[in-house]
């Protein structure tokens, strides 16, 4: 099997570079957000093992949706770039850590909503008004049922 950027027209190998390189800029957001929250580390308000952890799961799904992308199996759907997935795989990541990790959470999801403006020009609204709903249904649930506090460490 040929690699897919070989047997690709020269557009088709043009819009899958700038899809890979939209997937690499997103996998370097996940990269600046460990990066900050390793200063939550130094400062003792979040422990190694955590960021390591948050830092582990942010490149799997980083490094899962480019190789899907560049391996040539989504260049025949409506949204070659899995946008919607990649936007709700990191919303789910987001809420996870907006509950795991109580001492950070507000910077957490403060990059919730930095990422969904960022969805908001790619996706359909239909979509994207799905995600966002989802997104803010599951932070009304974390403050209002399950008690999370939005803390700011200074």
């Amino acid at each position: 099997m040929n690699p897919p950027l070989l047997t690709a027209s020269m557009k088709e190998r043009n819009a899958m570079r700038r899809r890979l390189r939209v997937s690499l800029i997103a996998l370097g957001d996940y990269g600046v957000a460990m990066g900050i929250t390793a200063t939550y580390v130094l400062l003792n308000l979040v422990e190694l093992g955590d960021l390591l952890l948050m830092s582990g799961v942010a490149l799997v799904i980083g490094v899962l949706f480019t190789v899907i992308m560049a391996s040539g199996w989504t260049s025949h759907l409506a949204d070659p770039a899995l946008t919607g997935a990649q936007v709700a795989c990191a919303a789910a990541f987001n809420l996870t850590c907006v509950a795991m990790f109580p001492n950070m959470n507000l910077i957490v999801f403060i990059f919730g909503f930095i990422g969904m403006s960022y969805a908001a020009l790619a996706l359909t609204a239909r979509v994207f008004s799905i995600i966002w709903a989802s997104y803010s249904a599951g932070l009304a649930y974390l403050i209002f049922f399950a008690g999370l506090e939005l803390q700011v460490p200074l």
